[in-house]
């Protein structure tokens, strides 16, 4: 490369340098060239300003609307009249030069005025807002709480006399007259249609309509727009309880015998499985008698007089007592008690795979719901069986449905939907040292500056002198973060001296 070509490409470069060398001059004592790099960088800074303010806020966001207005005003435009009122805001704007006068620097005082109240009030709220989340989230335990974190409720839900149909993104709820589908995001209602008496088995899925037995009529109504069709074939007794090949379902009127569909065999394909109580345990077997025998290689050992469907699980409830057993291995993977008796047992469906079917959510007539873990829960270091939180909903709930994180829970009287919240974490001993470290350093440097005693009590001092090392502490980290991030920047300069100006000329006279 000859000296034309390398100038050519590398005066930027070197006016760079110069003014690098020239600013850290001042690290000698202060001098004419470090003087001269000052102004000059200000003065850019400043022009820079000035051009930017004009063009990216007085221009399109002052003077554009301003002349539209105008000319809307004076007939000459389509804009909105009342931009001419930008007018008032260049007035404003002038009242800034009256600093200028003597006799009307008072006028200068209106807007600056203005201008400081304006940006008091936004720096309030900017940090009203940052600060006030950080304080509150500074308020953490110092030990195991009792207090865990609850379901919010979302919104009404008419009421269900049995069991409703949970299709997203529709719920259809039979109540004692009348058929209601909502939509499952914002409880809209969709549709509504009359039924002829009281429902007597659940709400099934058939294809692009939904049945309802009502006696010994079956209900059809169109799932799109609640018109009713023509009355089907009465639902035989074996399948009263069905929901639909999917999900699980009961057969007949109790719940004594659960068939679910897609239930991985150990030859690994799927089964159709009937689980039913046998003598007070819970029992499996395959849908096609043909192969005999059980599903399981060995029994569980469940006592159990109710069975409830749970995605990949069996929920068996015996009284109170609940075991939660996977359907396709038969192992028990979690077992507790409610508080009452379950009306209804299900596994949450929770938007987050990591919390997916983790948390079984007991309801009970009274209206009373609880989570349990359902398994260990690695993430959360909850283990099986833990209580994880407990809710009223104030109303007798016979059937709970989730879906995407959200709890349907209805009864005779009505129910309500809950956004459920995933497995809190376990917090062990070393989770409450941070905090521990921050109340102690909180009360001790408070100690140290608001507390002042004539005679202080030996507890005191020593609290002050330990907010007073807290105090250094802290200031020393402060200081050192402040120098590291300056070091940074003085390293970039050198490097730049060092690898964009320094070798490249080097190279040129050596090459």
């Amino acid at each position: 490369m000859s000296w034309s070509e390398y100038w050519s490409s590398s005066w930027a470069v070197w006016l760079g340098a110069f003014c690098v060398l020239a600013i850290y001059s001042y690290l000698f004592r202060d001098n004419p060239v470090y003087r001269l790099m000052m102004q000059i960088f200000i003065g850019i800074n400043v022009g820079y300003a000035v051009v930017v303010q004009w063009k990216d806020i007085l221009y399109p966001l002052w003077w554009l609307p301003m002349m539209d207005g105008i000319d809307a005003l004076l007939g000459r435009g389509q804009g909105s009249p009342y931009g001419a009122l930008w007018v008032l805001v260049g007035v404003l704007g002038l009242l800034w030069y009256f600093q200028l006068s003597r006799r009307y620097l008072w006028l200068s005082r209106v807007v600056i005025g203005i201008t400081v109240g304006i940006g008091a009030g936004f720096t309030f709220k900017s940090l009203f807002g940052q600060n006030i989340p950080q304080v509150v989230d500074s308020f953490r335990p110092l030990g195991p709480s009792a207090i865990a974190v609850q379901p919010r409720r979302l919104f009404a839900l008419p009421q269900s006399v049995v069991p409703p149909l949970l299709d997203e993104p529709l719920l259809v709820l039979a109540g004692e007259r009348e058929a209601v589908a909502v939509e499952t995001l914002e409880g809209r209602e969709v549709w509504r249609c009359p039924l002829p008496s009281r429902p007597s088995g659940r709400v099934r899925e058939q294809g692009a309509f939904v049945e309802i037995p009502c006696g010994t009529e079956t209900v059809r109504i169109d799932r799109r727009t609640g018109s009713r069709l023509p009355a089907g074939a009465p639902i035989p007794p074996y399948a009263a309880g069905q929901v639909g090949a999917e999900a699980g379902w009961h057969l007949g009127e109790g719940r004594d015998r659960l068939v679910k569909a897609g239930v991985a065999a150990p030859d690994g394909r799927e089964a159709t499985v009937v689980f039913s109580v046998v003598d007070g345990r819970l029992a499996a077997s395959r849908w096609d008698a043909s192969t005999g025998g059980g599903f399981w290689s060995t029994d569980p050992g469940v006592p159990a007089r109710e069975l409830f469907d749970g995605g990949r699980f069996v929920l068996a409830a015996d009284g109170r007592s609940v075991a939660v057993v996977d359907a396709s291995l038969g192992v028990v993977t979690a077992r507790f008690e409610t508080a009452e008796t379950p009306a209804w047992l299900t596994v949450a469906r929770m938007a987050d795979p990591v919390h997916d079917q983790a948390t079984v959510l007991a309801i009970s007539a009274d209206g009373t719901i609880e989570a349990f873990c359902a398994t260990d829960h690695k993430v959360s270091r909850q283990p099986a069986g833990r209580l994880l939180w407990k809710a009223e909903a104030g109303r007798p709930l016979a059937w709970g449905g989730t879906a995407g994180g959200v709890l349907f829970a209805v009864g005779p009287d009505g129910g309500s939907s809950y956004e459920l919240p995933n497995v809190p974490k376990a917090l062990g001993a070393s989770d409450y040292w941070d905090n521990w470290v921050f109340v102690v350093t909180l009360v001790s440097v408070m100690t140290y500056f608001f507390f002042s005693f004539r005679r202080e009590p030996p507890v005191v001092t020593g609290v002050r002198r330990l907010g007073r090392w807290l105090l250094m502490l802290g200031f020393g980290a402060f200081f050192g973060n402040t120098v590291m991030s300056r070091m940074s920047f003085l390293l970039d300069r050198l490097m730049f001296l060092v690898d964009d100006w320094i070798k490249p000329f080097f190279h040129q006279i050596f090459g």
